[in-house]
């Protein structure tokens, strides 16, 4: 987390913005993070901004859609507000430690093996049927 900058909004709607997430929006991800509490000071969550240059009506697009997907293991899109110009969407804030040091503190890479429905299957284990129409 970083403190904000002089040129980081205040306010995002109705949530007031506390910290940005990254120290640099232009390492590669799809917008701009910022760590923010709701006006009545009972939830905390991730806002997300449109990066400059974005279009903002195809990511206002995207965050609506994102708002009906439902995915275990990743936090759901629950508000999504703003104006045509400059939209906003905004997530539970769950503390976590980045990738690299949750890697440190755990002793090493991933497994080379990846677990869960997308796996391949392993020996002696069947394969998902598939389903017919």
């Amino acid at each position: 987390m970083e403190p904000l900058r002089h040129d980081d909004p205040p306010w995002i709607g109705p949530h007031a913005v506390l910290a940005r997430l990254d120290a640099d929006f232009e390492r590669g991800i799809s917008a701009r993070r910022y760590v923010a509490r709701s006006a009545d000071g009972d939830r905390t969550s991730i806002v997300l901004l449109p990066l400059p240059g974005a279009g903002p009506g195809r990511w206002a697009v995207e965050a609506e859609g994102a708002r009906r997907v439902s995915v275990p293991g990743f936090l759901p899109v629950v508000e999504v507000g703003g104006t045509a110009e400059l939209p906003w969407c905004a997530a539970p804030y769950v503390p976590a430690l980045p990738l690299p040091a949750a890697l440190r503190a755990h002793g090493g890479p991933c497994p080379r093996r990846p677990y869960g429905p997308w796996a391949p299957p392993s020996p002696g284990r069947r394969p998902p049927p598939t389903p017919t129409a």
